[in-house]
């Protein structure tokens, strides 16, 4: 009885591994975003890992999940996180003043995903690697002087114009 069933199961197990059907997920793949972008069909409605920075704002979506942005070696693609609740560790977006978080992310890449109609990955998981932090901006003295020079030179062009239209009205 134990034969009949183990040799069922073992024959089921083989199917599923030499056919598999469409829609289905069956791997795991640690990937970079260029690799996905390149050859959406290979990771369309599979699970994928991805490393990366947060960036943008995190957007709400009709359905009452939320939306982020992951930037990853230059490309970058929209992350759907269907409860906000996922994103609790991650703190610090990425923009011109801020460094964002680095995250990895595990999801099912859509080509062409049914719920959105675009390309995208819904969240399974997301484990912060690397906190994100405040960019400082420094500005040498030498920049300092010369943009307040320009700005007094282009305030003394303005007073100059406005005198010489008012004296050119009078004639």
């Amino acid at each position: 009885m134990k034969i009949k069933k183990l040799k069922k199961v073992s024959i089921l197990i083989l199917i599923m591994l030499f056919f598999p059907t469409e829609g289905r997920v069956w791997s795991y793949n640690r990937t970079t975003l260029k690799e996905i972008l390149k050859h959406p069909n290979l990771f369309d409605r599979k699970v994928v890992i991805l490393k990366g920075e947060v960036i943008g704002d995190i957007l709400k979506d009709s359905q009452k999940g939320v939306w982020i942005n992951l930037l990853s070696e230059g490309y970058n693609i929209g992350i759907y996180v269907p409860k906000r609740n996922l994103l609790k560790n991650v703190k610090y977006l990425g923009n011109y003043h801020t460094k964002g978080d680095i995250i990895e992310v595990k999801g099912i890449f859509y080509k062409n995903c049914p719920l959105h109609a675009e390309r995208d990955i819904h969240l399974l998981n997301i484990e912060v690697l690397h906190k994100g932090y405040i960019l400082k901006e420094n500005v040498s003295k030498l920049k300092e002087k010369i943009s307040i020079s320009l700005a007094i030179m282009c305030l003394v062009l303005v007073v100059i114009y406005f005198i010489r239209l008012r004296y050119a009205r009078r004639y």
